[in-house]
């Protein structure tokens, strides 16, 4: 878990982006963390707007301002409120995806991807759904080696793919559209060539299939044999428990709709 970034609300307040009395309501949001949910709703619409224009308009803060709205959209109805805002709530999210600062743009993946899975029914933008799975699949795999040329892809920017993907994959209507990415073939590559010590990369590759595995369709005809046989080699060789968890409860989904009966 990241350690918690302090926004520095007395240089916010001096910058007059926010009224005073908006600065001491976010500043005492960000303070407690534990108790965020019931923080926000004291003044939700308010809170996200204000949110919404300090994103906007900070630079220094931004990795901070970024960490507090993800921990706000760690409670899912947090993201329906920001919809109901006069301006558009992607917008400034996108723009910092597009940015080289791959930190705040592994954050901004992971805010659109929820704010994605909360947008009005059917006004989910198809263009943003597309550029949270590009960015993914970019840092599933990696830059290039120099020395062998193979796509290796550092932890880091895999596990902030995966983080992204398992917030998008929330959302029924976008496993299929997924799908057809070629994301089942892009998940079971980073399986198959990541550090096999490396347990958290393997419990998110699964508990993306996990989540796929909910959708009926993509569970009966999606899931190559080749993906059950690797599934079945870390059952085997792997004793961290929450993979083996994670990989009982896909092929539970699995067997739920017929599809490993056979193999």
């Amino acid at each position: 878990m990241d350690a918690v970034e302090a926004v520095n609300w007395n240089k916010i307040g001096h910058l007059g982006i926010l009224q005073p009395d908006d600065v001491n309501r976010l500043k005492e949001l960000s303070q407690d963390r534990e108790n965020i949910a019931s923080r926000f709703q004291t003044a939700p619409q308010r809170n996200a707007d204000c949110l919404l224009t300090l994103i906007s308009r900070v630079e220094e803060d931004r990795l901070a301002v970024l960490q507090l709205i993800q921990a706000v959209l760690s409670v899912p109805k947090n993201a329906v409120v920001f919809h109901d805002s006069n301006r558009d709530p992607y917008e400034p999210f996108v723009g910092i995806l597009l940015r080289p600062d791959f930190r705040a743009a592994s954050r901004s993946a992971q805010i659109i991807a929820a704010l994605l899975t909360k947008a009005p029914t059917g006004r989910a933008p198809e263009r943003l759904i597309e550029q949270v799975i590009l960015w993914a699949h970019k840092n599933l795999t990696g830059l290039e080696s120099p020395s062998t040329g193979s796509a290796t892809g550092n932890n880091e920017q895999i596990e902030a793919a995966l983080s992204a993907l398992q917030v998008l994959l929330r959302e029924d209507s976008f496993r299929i559209f997924y799908t057809s990415r070629d994301g089942i073939t892009k998940l079971h590559n980073v399986l198959r060539n990541s550090n096999k010590n490396n347990f958290e990369i393997m419990y998110r590759t699964i508990y993306c299939f996990w989540v796929l595995a909910y959708n009926a369709d993509i569970a009966d005809t999606l899931f190559p044999q080749s993906l059950i046989f690797t599934l079945a080699d870390i059952l085997k060789n792997v004793t961290k428990e929450k993979v083996v968890r994670i990989t009982l409860a896909l092929f539970r989904n699995l067997l739920d709709h017929g599809k490993i009966i056979n193999t």
